[in-house]
């Protein structure tokens, strides 16, 4: 993000959206560099989130990093998410296991948001941001969290505009979806080939909480050349696997089975 035409606030949320699990601390000259902005501008920005405790200025380095506020307030967030919390070792695991990036994905209105991350260490691997937005049709996740929802609704999503295509292999025609969607329910799982991102596959499934309502998708990412067909069956059952251990952890006792992948 450029900082020509930014108002004040967008600049500060600029500043504060450089943070992240891949560079946590940041010098003005490199935020200068990254950003575009001045920095007699950026000199003003982080005096006040410092002064305010949402960043911290490392005297020795003078880089800066997340400040006590910042934390507090991502916490906060966290306890209104128990699910990230819950979900993140699940997480790990998983990645540990497969070698292939994790990820559990929420529903925030039209978008699917990226509520926790576990990037593969693998050298060829896909690459999520946690905070990370998309149309909510995209991908396995964002599929999963649409076939639980109310037909009605998908429709309403559709005559909205909230359906997009970014890729060749994105689903936007509706009857197609929603077939998707039904084989989804019946699978318990949802496969991608390049739906979100050209040249990845991804296999994601439902996670339930005490309220048996679908809450998030656990999504499992690999380059497309490490997920040959043959391979999904396996990965889809370690994937229903740990989203069904996620939910006993969130309180769903009831969870049917699913039928074996195929």
């Amino acid at each position: 993000m450029r900082a020509n035409n930014l108002n004040a606030v967008e600049k500060v949320l600029a500043v504060l959206g450089l943070f992240d699990e891949s560079k946590l601390e940041w010098t003005l000259t490199e935020m200068q560099k990254t950003l575009g902005m001045p920095k007699s501008s950026l000199h003003w920005i982080t005096s006040i989130l410092v002064g305010n405790n949402y960043l911290q200025k490392d005297e020795v380095s003078r880089a800066y990093r997340p400040g006590p506020g910042l934390l507090a307030l991502a916490d906060a967030c966290s306890e209104g998410y128990a699910l990230r919390r819950v979900a993140l070792p699940f997480l790990k695991e998983l990645s540990r296991e497969t070698k292939g990036t994790t990820a559990l994905r929420i529903r925030l209105g039209v978008h699917s948001v990226a509520l926790a991350v576990v990037n593969s260490d693998e050298p060829l691997h896909v690459r999520y941001k946690p905070g990370e937005k998309l149309p909510i049709n995209l991908g396995a996740p964002g599929k999963v969290l649409l076939a639980y929802i109310p037909l009605d609704e998908v429709i309403a999503l559709s005559k909205k505009g909230a359906i997009k295509k970014v890729t060749l292999a994105s689903i936007t025609d509706l009857p197609t979806l929603e077939k998707e969607l039904r084989k989804i329910r019946l699978k318990g799982f949802a496969f991608s080939d390049g739906e979100a991102i050209s040249g990845a596959r991804a296999v994601a499934a439902p996670i339930r909480d005490f309220t048996e309502d679908v809450v998030a998708s656990l999504v499992l990412a690999f380059p497309a050349i490490s997920l040959p067909r043959n391979r999904i069956p396996q990965v889809a059952g370690q994937v229903i696997r740990y989203a069904g251990e996620i939910s006993k952890a969130l309180g769903y006792r009831d969870r049917k089975s699913k039928a074996v992948p195929n």
